[in-house]
């Protein structure tokens, strides 16, 4: 089945938490439901965002490691999983990734 295909936290990365709750995905505005209250994109749209991470080199990818240092400074977060601060941020740090490969890739469009 398609949802067994990726492992919880390759999703949690990207903002989705499958849960009881209803709200709306920070990435198409659309209506989700059956998330975790602290869930901030749909499970389409941290699909999206999980092939996108993919198809970039490893190398200029973050991971939780590289961002543990900044989650430490807001807050100490414990290891018994992911929060909502965490959540928050890994989503933000992923849109901020698909907002520079869209803008590199256009410049490099327009230099040829």
């Amino acid at each position: 089945q398609h949802d067994q295909a990726h492992r919880p936290e390759e999703l949690h990365q990207f903002g989705y938490v499958p849960g009881d709750y209803s709200s709306i995905c920070n990435t198409c505005k659309k209506q989700m439901d059956w998330v975790d209250k602290r869930a901030v994109c749909c499970k389409a749209c941290a699909l999206g965002k999980l092939s996108q991470a993919k198809a970039v080199p490893k190398a200029t990818r973050l991971t939780r490691p590289d961002v543990q240092p900044i989650i430490e400074r807001l807050g100490g977060v414990s290891d018994m999983g992911w929060t909502f601060s965490e959540l928050a941020l890994m989503a933000l740090i992923s849109e901020v990734e698909d907002l520079v490969t869209r803008q590199v890739s256009a410049a490099q469009k327009e230099q040829k």
